[in-house]
């Protein structure tokens, strides 16, 4: 399980800065919520090439889960005077309060990867359109079973997270009405192939009639596949006991599941586009120019057997990136 994870220390970019605004040179700071793995690094590395594309400095650095760790930056972003702050919340309320520092200290900032919930004034929110996520899973796994009644674990992410209740919430609508659909039970893997396993594997203790799993992300999906392999229930698609199954992110590893054939759908994110939006639509602002959107949900790729190798996919651009090829974001 651990060669299949990708993890990522920490960031640091700094790209030469000459475009001004009226202020000078451009400065923006970027407190992303984590780094630990090639998803939110890519986020990264999309808003890095779009600051570097606009001649603006970009400096990044990983709040590694802790909102006290994250508060700190906000405030130290605030105290150099930066131009623009870009926000990917720990906390989808707590962060809320982190918005509002910022507006008061009359600097602009986007909020990407998830939103903040309890006010606060944005340029954009830039992320995935993660309901419709959820419910292009639920879709895929309607048409995989061509009828068939469905026994469905729903293996859930980090609870808080918008990202996470959204896509549940749009996979489970989608179903309702459903005959043949029955949601046996949720198990809670956080955004951790170990707790997913764990909790899957306790799953089918409970209901081994599962024939069905909906994954809210690809490092769920790393520890669902574990569990099954453990259970002797790993079968690709087109095997006697396959069991169904869908994941989201589009991560590199989840384009392999998908080839394997353990995985019948993936809803893969735009994730380099996610960073770069963020980017493109605070620079923008802070140069006086219209926003095409306060909330630039993009929205997700069906990824099936039959264009999982499509290059333009953001899992296979970047399908050889490993954290020692140079790429590490600083811990402070």
């Amino acid at each position: 399980m651990a060669a299949m994870l990708l993890t990522a220390c920490g960031s640091q970019t700094s790209s030469t800065s000459s475009a001004g605004g009226q202020g000078g040179p451009i400065k923006l700071a970027a407190s992303w919520s984590f780094a630990d793995s090639v998803g939110w690094a890519g986020e990264i590395i999309g808003a890095e090439q779009k600051a570097k594309d606009l001649g603006v400095d970009l400096q990044v650095v990983s709040a590694d889960g802790d909102p006290t760790k994250q508060s700190s930056q906000i405030s130290t972003f605030i105290a150099n005077g930066v131009s623009g702050t870009i926000l990917s919340p720990v906390d989808a309320k707590g962060g809320s309060s982190l918005v509002k520092q910022v507006n008061s200290a009359g600097i602009k900032l986007a909020t990407v990867d998830s939103h903040v919930t309890d006010g606060g004034d944005v340029v954009t929110a830039s992320e995935t359109d993660n309901k419709a996520c959820g419910a292009m899973q639920a879709k895929a796994m309607l048409d995989e079973a061509k009828g068939s009644p469905l026994k469905v674990l729903m293996v859930d992410g980090l609870k808080g997270s918008t990202a996470a209740e959204d896509r549940e919430n749009g996979f489970m609508d989608t179903l309702k009405g459903q005959p043949n659909v029955q949601i046996v039970a949720h198990a809670y893997g956080a955004w951790s192939g170990s707790d997913s396993q764990q909790a899957v594997l306790n799953a089918f203790q409970a209901h081994p009639e599962i024939n069905a799993i909906f994954n809210t992300s690809d490092v769920n999906t790393v520890g669902t596949i574990q569990a099954l392999r453990q259970l002797n229930k790993l079968a690709a698609a087109g095997q006697p006991g396959h069991i169904l199954m869908t994941s989201n992110d589009g991560f590199p590893y989840g384009m392999d599941f998908v080839r394997q054939g353990y995985v019948d759908a993936n809803a893969s994110q735009q994730i380099l586009k996610i960073g770069a939006d963020a980017v493109q639509m605070l620079v923008d602002s802070i140069n006086g120019q219209p926003v095409k959107t306060q909330q630039n949900f993009i929205p997700p790729i069906l990824v099936t057997k039959a264009n999982v190798d499509e290059p333009t996919l953001w899992g296979n651009k970047l399908k050889d990136w490993k954290p020692s090829d140079g790429y590490t974001l600083p811990k402070s």
